[in-house]
């Protein structure tokens, strides 16, 4: 009797223990998810100012970008931080 009790417990805490691995993986996973998220939508805001920078530093005269757009570029990366 005393035997199948030590076994049961030790049966429940196992079961609790792979219970709790599953939820920090399963928060592990959004955490990662979430960041991956985050830091994709900061590189799309910010890469089109970055690329047409870079290029007008290559090719001033025959690759300009207007302007207006180029501020636009740089309006949207700097309102996304």
């Amino acid at each position: 009797s005393r035997s199948v009790e030590f076994f049961l417990s030790r049966r429940r805490r196992a079961r609790s223990s792979v219970c709790r691995r599953k939820v920090a993986q399963a928060r592990e996973k959004r955490f990662t998810f979430v960041l991956a998220v985050v830091m994709g939508v900061f590189v799309l805001c910010w890469f089109p100012f970055f690329f047409s920078y870079s290029l007008y530093g290559i090719c001033r005269e025959a690759c300009q970008v207007p302007d207006p757009l180029f501020k636009f570029f740089f309006w949207i990366g700097y309102c996304n931080s």
